[in-house]
């Protein structure tokens, strides 16, 4: 009986040790409280900077995916960015469902498209 508590204590602590590193099912409903705060920093109010720095890292991972699809000017900063994605979300509240990389993806695709 002791094995199978085991087991079972050993599955618990692994599936919540997978559970926060869940970043590529975030949907639109979850980046918002983490834009939010960023937005909070941004007005230098009261912030969690760690949420505001999960977005900004989420944001960042994005575009680093997107390699050739999109183009974004060497002059850009990671800052502009999340100022790109938090109007595009501000702006679109009916898509917050969606996926968050699909969401990054189509503000910065439209905001940088490549010329062809």
């Amino acid at each position: 009986m002791v094995g199978i508590r085991a087991l079972i204590t050993i599955a618990a602590l692994i599936s919540g040790a997978f559970s926060d590193a869940s970043a590529a099912f975030y949907d639109g409903n979850n980046l918002i409280p983490m834009m939010q705060e960023g937005e909070k920093a941004n007005r230098s109010e009261k912030a969690d900077y760690l949420s505001a720095s999960r977005f900004m890292g989420y944001v960042t991972g994005v575009a680093d995916s997107l390699g050739g699809s999109i183009c974004i000017p060497e002059s850009v900063t990671i800052s502009q960015l999340g100022a790109i994605v938090t109007k595009y979300l501000n702006e679109h509240p009916d898509e917050w469902h969606l996926a968050g990389s699909h969401l990054v993806t189509k503000a910065l695709r439209v905001t940088f498209p490549c010329q062809q």
